[in-house]
């Protein structure tokens, strides 16, 4: 602010100059006259008394004391016009420097005044937002005791999973014991059955070429001889498909199993010779037919999508997940779900060819294989002289053969409901997974609302300390994924070590 002058200070001209005197004097001359100097005199005296000069003064003497006294009472007089003039000079000063002063307070006083408002409105808001805050937080621990509960609720019912989830992997690991045994057996009476096909077709081939025997019968063992070599044609063409079909489904397992124990130790980060799944692959080692090379190719695609989900949910996951990313993985899962369903469809598919096939098989078994091969009325006339010895033929190692059919037929089916009830697992530890990263987006959800409540409780003056929901060897892996890899170590008989 510019200082303001209230008087002003410049050099004035000298009062006792004659031209200062004639302008300030002109009109005190007026005072006295010469028919009032009487008066004025005796007034002047008496003013001069009260301040104290030097009194009386009488200016019709012509003594040179009075003149003198008269001289030093002006005298007096101009010192203390210079006393009051330097008097009034300190006094403006003093003025001038306290109105500078009074003006500077009033600024600050201005000022502060503009502070306080701020601080005012400052508590305002702080005092709104504290009760906002605690509104909050009163919330956030509703939440958080809602959510101890839940977590309390879970734990129960994650210990009777787990119960449950021995119980059952004792069940399957005694189930697949015995299924075991079973298909060693089924095997040893296979390869048995097999020497006896053989040496059945070496009777025939012996009994063939018998010159004793008639036109009739010659023709008719032709007949069954060709017929015996169709039937092992295809049989050994069924025996092929049901190979590749069974080396597909070891490759199928051994593929699943060795991703699975790659992932666990490279979650644990072990180093472990890999265990031998000769053993575990026997109960693939069975002549089934659930179909064909689309299927054997809709498998692998569904393997190469499956490894390529775990290597990111793995390798690549981030720390946290975003809603895009939980959006991606739902997608990811329904495609799982899709490419489920359409290999349950082609398993079913599968399913209606091997009934199909396991008809004729009956058929062989029933008598009725060769009712497409028998001649006609008239035909079966002419030759009607040499039924016996048709019926005895039939009686002696045709229907050895069709027993043989109906027994591979029977152990065919039960192989094809064992096929069923391994894919049943498949898809079990497919939900088990989802299930398992469906656990993970929960966790994280949960983390992050923790993680709230802790920046929240941090800002506080009492903070509520909310102890972590579940503790963590790694910040990037959760417990939850080592109890779902737990899981699914127990459905594919893996040690439940760490």
């Amino acid at each position: 602010m510019d200082e303001t002058e209230i008087f002003d200070l410049s050099p004035r001209e000298d009062p006792l100059s004659p031209t200062y005197l004639d302008e300030q004097y002109s009109e005190v001359e007026k005072f006295c006259t010469p028919d009032s100097l009487a008066a004025s005199s005796n007034y002047i005296n008496i003013l001069l008394t009260s301040y104290g000069y030097p009194v009386p003064l009488d200016f019709n003497t012509t003594h040179t004391e009075d003149k003198c006294r008269i001289v030093n009472c002006l005298y007096a007089l101009l010192n203390d016009r210079k006393k009051d003039r330097k008097e009034r000079e300190g006094c403006i000063q003093a003025f001038n420097q306290i109105q500078k002063e009074k003006h500077e307070l009033q600024d600050q006083l201005a000022k502060f005044k503009k502070e306080l408002a701020l601080k005012d409105k400052h508590i305002t808001d702080t005092r709104a937002k504290l009760e906002t805050t605690e509104t909050n937080l009163n919330n956030q621990a509703m939440q958080t005791t809602r959510m101890k509960e839940e977590i309390s609720k879970l734990k129960h019912n994650m210990q009777y999973m787990k119960a449950q989830y021995s119980h059952e992997t004792n069940k399957h690991e005694q189930e697949l014991a015995k299924i075991q045994e079973r298909l060693l057996k089924s095997m040893n009476q296979r390869s048995k059955v097999n020497v006896a096909y053989l040496d059945m077709n070496g009777h025939f081939e012996t009994t063939t070429n018998n010159e004793a025997d008639s036109d009739q019968v010659v023709q008719i063992r032709s007949m069954y001889t060709d017929l015996l070599t169709k039937s092992s044609n295809k049989e050994r063409a069924l025996r092929i498909e049901s190979e590749e079909l069974r080396k597909g489904l070891m490759k199928i397992f051994t593929s699943i199993r060795r991703l699975l124990e790659n992932e666990m130790h490279r979650f644990d980060e072990i180093k472990e010779q890999k265990r031998d799944v000769y053993d575990e692959t026997a109960r693939f080692r069975l002549p089934i037919d659930i179909g064909g090379k689309e299927s054997f190719k809709m498998i692998e695609d569904l393997l190469a999508r499956l490894k390529e989900e775990w290597e990111y949910q793995i390798s690549e996951q981030p720390k946290e997940y975003t809603e895009e990313d939980m959006k991606e993985k739902l997608d990811h899962i329904f495609t799982l779900e899709q490419s489920i369903e359409e290999l349950l469809n082609t398993i079913d598919h599968t399913r209606k060819e091997y009934e199909a096939k396991t008809k004729i098989y009956r058929k062989f078994a029933e008598g009725g294989f060769f009712d497409a091969l028998y001649p006609t009325p008239g035909a079966a006339y002419v030759i009607s002289d040499s039924e016996d010895s048709v019926e005895d033929l039939q009686s002696s190692s045709a229907k050895h053969k069709y027993r043989f059919l109906k027994k591979k037929a029977m152990q065919d089916q039960h192989n094809i409901t064992n096929a069923a009830i391994e894919l049943g697992k498949e898809r079990a530890k497919l939900q088990a997974e989802r299930w398992a990263f469906t656990e993970m987006k929960r966790q994280l959800k949960m983390q992050e609302i923790l993680n709230d409540d802790e920046e929240l409780n941090s800002r506080t003056t009492s903070p509520i300390i909310v102890p972590p929901l579940i503790p963590r060897r790694n910040p990037a892996v959760h417990p939850e994924n080592d109890r779902a890899r737990k899981r699914l170590r127990s459905f594919l008989g893996a040690p439940a070590g760490n």
